[in-house]
């Protein structure tokens, strides 16, 4: 992602994951070259068919070994699912690494038929492998004919590495070869710590949160009663996934999320509903105070709009309406841009208004699409340059009722309304209104902004700026959070911040 000054989630992302493939993970954005006045833009035209009805790598990891393969006919129909005991959070599956600290577990092993027990015990303790720095010992216990029990009694770490459990030779009852897939675990020292720092002359921070654990902070609700984290893993097809945990700060309960979510994605607490809204570069999905994760909206507007790439998908606070952009063919210099109401079933879509440009990594992309606080206008980004060498951005708002565009600043590449909708903050702008006019001017690039909640400042990395004044304030972080942590948004009344710090010991 872009350099911030006041110290990226993402760099922290790198300093805190133990991470298999993403060391060079970025959302795909590149810094914006060009430099124009800002000016109306184009009227968007907008048909509406019919309603529609509803880390750096640690320490080298041992190989993983393949599954293994029987001749035809011979391999066991029995299926095997790995869980750690106690802790939910920690999800094994094939591909999917989640971090651990370094402490004994049990993981918990179940067969859909009976197997045979010493020789699946055997291959257990000997496909339990460690890499270089990482001890371990481990027993097997069964429970019943078909689950194991292997309770790992040590498990130390002298640096960040891994810990793999893969099964090989072994048979049920029939003598039949069985495959049971690999699972890996980052073996991490990790620490997530989240203060609430208050900006008055001589307040004392508090610690929110203070967790021995690899999680990553990534939110908190505004009254401060609960931290959202999550647990730093690595996925094979999006490699900043992790699961969400909902801690209350009073009882130190947890909700563990259901599924993974995007722990690039800009997340925020719904007052209203106590929801968490994630959105991220390539998904938006919402965690629900039970723990529930639904991310559907982008499977839903391919599903309406009949096929094509969809970029950028984002939804109102309220959750009625769906916005994206569309490309019906991966060759096209422009996209549509497609909105979806809930309430109404209807479907609007307006042609042409965004230009992707080409990520090497990634093919099409658009880095920006943020709905107003009142459901009506978007702010989204829009390529100008002809060179595909070069990247020249600039930001636009359209209004969904009537069509009409905004140009609102350039050499911008992300962006955020003020809570009541009248000004937008723009990376490497400043502040601006919606009709484009300078109110703020900001240099430098930073991964995430907050607004007070009055709309009167802004914070940005370690600082406050104040709108009307132009005055900035260095926030007053405790000593072991200077130059470290990074900022988590704003309490309900104003008066202090929230910032979040993710440690990894190598």
């Amino acid at each position: 992602m872009r350099s911030n000054p006041g110290g990226p989630i993402i760099l922290l992302l790198v300093a805190a994951a133990v991470i298999l493939v993403a060391c060079g993970r970025n959302d795909g954005r590149r810094r914006p070259e060009n430099g124009h006045p800002t000016s109306p833009g184009p009227e968007a035209t907008a048909s509406t068919p019919k309603p529609i009805q509803p880390a750096p790598a640690a320490a080298s990891a041992p190989p993983t070994p393949e599954p293994v393969s029987g001749q035809a006919g011979g391999l066991s129909p029995i299926k095997v699912t790995v869980e750690v005991s106690g802790d939910p959070g920690i999800r094994l599956a094939p591909y999917l690494v989640p971090a651990v600290t370094p402490r004994p577990m049990t993981l918990v092993i179940r067969f859909s038929g009976p197997v045979d027990r010493p020789a699946m015990e055997t291959a257990l303790l000997n496909g339990l492998q460690a890499s270089e720095g990482v001890r371990t010992k481990a027993v097997v216990e069964w429970r019943g004919e078909t689950e194991a029990r292997l309770r790992i009694t040590e498990l130390t770490a002298d640096r960040s590495g891994y810990l793999n459990l893969s099964v090989a030779e072994a048979r049920d009852r029939d003598g039949l070869l069985m495959v049971m897939e690999p699972f890996r675990l980052a073996v991490v020292h990790g620490r997530a710590v989240v203060w609430r720092v208050p900006l008055q002359p001589g307040g004392e921070a508090q610690k929110v949160l203070d967790l021995d654990e690899p999680l990553l902070p990534l939110a908190v609700s505004p009254d401060g009663g609960t931290v959202l984290v999550g647990r730093i893993g690595s996925h094979a097809s999006d490699s900043w996934e992790g699961i969400p945990y909902l801690y209350d700060v009073k009882s130190g309960n947890r909700v563990v999320g259901t599924g993974i979510i995007d722990l690039q994605a800009r997340a925020g607490f719904d007052g209203r509903s106590g929801e968490v809204w994630f959105n991220g570069p390539f998904r938006v999905s919402r965690l629900t105070a039970e723990g529930r994760v639904v991310a559907d909206y982008k499977k839903k507007l391919e599903a309406l709009v009949g096929g094509g790439t969809i970029l950028v998908p984002r939804v109102t606070g309220d959750g009625r309406r769906v916005a994206a952009f569309r490309m019906k063919n991966p060759q096209d210099t422009a996209a549509d841009l497609v909105i979806y109401d809930g309430d109404e079933q209807s479907l609007k879509i307006f042609s042409g208004v965004g230009r992707p440009y080409t990520n090497p990594e990634f093919g099409p992309f658009i880095s920006l699409l943020e709905w107003s606080p009142d459901g009506r206008y978007l702010l989204y980004d829009r390529e100008t340059s002809q060179d595909p060498e070069k990247i020249a951005l600039e930001c636009y708002v359209l209004d969904s009722t009537t069509g009409r565009t905004q140009r609102v600043g350039l050499s911008c590449s992300d962006g955020l309304w003020s809570p009541k909708g009248d000004a937008l903050w723009l990376d490497g702008v400043g502040v601006v209104r919606p009709d484009g006019e300078m109110v703020l001017k900001i240099e430098g690039y930073w991964d995430r902004a907050y607004w007070s909640p009055d709309g009167s400042r802004l914070l940005l990395g370690d600082a406050v700026w104040d709108v009307a004044s132009a005055e900035r304030t260095r926030v007053p972080l405790p000593e072991e959070a200077a130059g470290k942590a990074y900022p988590l948004g704003w309490a309900a009344d104003g008066g202090s911040v929230f910032f979040g710090l993710a440690e990894r010991a190598e």
